[in-house]
């Protein structure tokens, strides 16, 4: 059997291709003598079978150079996670209801094949839907019992000579200014030049060098830091776990990647945020702000121009929107876990409880009575989102029938305005008054995969502004010059921003999944989460690009 210029070994092509089909185990090991022609089994599996009924291939990861989590950042980008953690993409992939069927060539050429088994491939075949392929030949380094498609003895192939780091560092082109141009060095050679860096020495200097932090390899990069004894900038070891998943993605241009880079510094590294600042500040997104050590799980703006901020201990704080920095605390319930909020006035708990956020708001009272007494009806109506617009005159609340209520704050209202948007439960909602007032734009995302548009005193759109296989974490509109923009936080660490008046969206790489999105007065787009919560300048006119 002949794929392209390879000859693919017949028996074992059948071997592998039952297995696929039928065998009850999870896991196939492909084994054999170097230059067998394991690869280009797995190569001729995922051409000719990979995508039908049955072997459908999900994920498929070459592993030669990779440690543990770059193997993971890469599987989450594939099975449309976004790049994960070791523990998230374990998380995310037992949360999936669909059977997953990933390929591993070259597991024996992992930096550390024993921790990427033990760390990540064990514990992803310990969930039942997941079956994996991987050429590897150890099988004991396995938990899960394997098949096993043994090739012959092939053609020995000695390695390629690797060179020391003198001559590697000789063939780097130099800028006018005769420092390393690592944007025009190939990227095969930026690989193997720390890797092979002689002494302690050497690797400081290429990792104090912001323009190889820049161009150079994030995995290696990261192996590197992971290793206690190497020396490095102290503050590296914090800003480069923040940026290195979105790093490791060969798809980002240089401006995207300063812009990344410089966003992870700005909350750990003045200098190396301030070696960026120029490039990053060429990039449509750029961080003016970021702060990290205050995870948050929600935002909203207030009336006064300040932004608050919840915490996952339940305490809301008032932010300065121009530098992010605590400000002042404000007032919540006791025992309340908001992850949103409307105002600062309602607050929806992670156990689904929609609560005032104090006792003497009788607006905000009368809207949680609401929606309090239809979660315990005869057919129970529970909230799942909550929203409100930048002058924080409205709220919007979205439950797991998928519709959307539109409450005012700022008078009482008997009931509210509600339509039902989405097939699936809500998961974010936002408002937007437009400049004149006439119109309210009401935006709804659902775990149906969509987010919709609805202009109260209208119909809501017949399609939605965006339809993905993923969900909406978060969700903020504003006024802009280039007219109303939303802006659209999935669960794979995209950030989507939608000129209303044209469709037009653009996507843009985040440091982490978002939790919480909120425009603030002075026209940044603040973005919170687990680990960092930084300011974006949206540069002019390109929300509508």
């Amino acid at each position: 059997m002949q794929t392209g210029s390879q000859i693919v070994d017949t028996q074992a092509a059948q071997a592998l291709l039952d297995w696929a089909t039928g065998d009850t185990s999870r896991l196939c090991q492909v084994t054999g003598a170097r230059g067998c022609g394991k690869s280009q089994l797995l190569a001729h599996f995922l051409v000719s079978w990979g995508s039908t009924p049955g072997t459908v291939v999900h994920a498929t990861v070459p592993a030669k150079g990779l440690h543990v989590d770059g193997l993971a950042w890469e599987l989450g980008r594939q099975l449309g996670y976004g790049p994960q953690p070791v523990h998230g993409l374990v998380d995310r992939v037992a949360a999936d209801p669909r059977p997953l069927l990933m390929l591993v060539p070259d597991l024996h050429l992992t930096r550390d094949p024993a921790a990427a088994v033990a760390g990540l491939l064990n514990p992803l075949l310990r969930v039942p839907r997941v079956r994996m392929v991987v050429e590897s030949d150890d099988e004991a380094l396995f938990e899960e019992t394997a098949s096993v498609v043994v090739l012959g003895p092939g053609a020995y192939e000695p390695p390629l000579p690797q060179g020391d780091f003198a001559s590697l560092l000789s063939t780097v082109p130099r800028t006018a200014h005769q420092r390393p141009d690592w944007a025009n060095t190939p990227r095969k050679d930026r690989e193997r030049l720390l890797d092979q860096a002689p002494d302690q020495e050497a690797i400081w200097v290429l990792l104090s060098d912001p323009e190889f932090l820049l161009h150079g390899p994030a995995t290696a990069i990261s192996a590197a830091l992971a290793e206690p004894n190497t020396p490095a900038p102290p503050s590296l070891r914090a800003v480069w776990p923040l940026v290195a998943p979105q790093l490791s993605a060969l798809e980002h241009g240089t401006t995207q990647r300063a812009a990344l880079l410089h966003t992870a510094a700005l909350a750990h590294d003045a200098a190396l945020a301030n070696s960026l600042r120029s490039l990053a500040q060429e990039h449509p997104l750029h961080a003016v702000w970021a702060h990290s050590g205050f995870p948050v799980t929600a935002l909203a703006s207030l009336a006064e121009g300040a932004v608050a901020a919840a915490d996952p201990l339940g305490s809301l704080h008032t932010l300065d929107p121009g530098t992010g920095h605590h400000t002042g605390t404000l007032p919540a319930p006791p025992t309340a876990r908001p992850y949103q909020m409307a105002a600062a006035r309602l607050l929806l708990d992670e156990q689904g409880a929609l609560l005032p956020a104090t006792g003497d708001d009788p607006v905000a009272d009368a809207i949680a009575a609401y929606h309090g007494q239809a979660a315990f009806a005869p057919e129970p109506v529970r909230p799942t989102a909550l929203g409100s617009d930048p002058s924080a005159a409205t709220a919007v609340i979205g439950d797991d029938q998928g519709a959307v209520h539109v409450w005012p704050l700022a008078t009482y209202q008997p009931f509210p305005r509600t339509t039902r948007l989405h097939t699936a439960p809500v998961t974010a909602t936002a408002c937007l008054h437009l400049a004149d007032d006439e119109v309210t734009l009401v935006f709804s995302a659902g775990m149906d995969g969509t987010v919709r548009l609805w202009g109260l005193g209208s119909e809501p759109m017949s399609d939605p502004i965006e339809r993905r296989p993923s969900v909406v974490t978060a969700l903020a509109a504003a006024n802009t010059p280039s007219g109303p923009v939303l802006a659209t936080a999935w669960n794979d660490a995209e950030l989507h921003l939608t000129n209303v008046l044209t469709g037009r969206t653009r996507a843009f790489p985040l440091l982490q999944e978002a939790s919480a999105l909120a425009f603030t007065p002075n026209g940044l787009l603040m973005v919170g989460g687990p680990n960092i919560t930084y300011g974006l300048r949206i540069s002019p006119g390109q929300e509508s690009r």
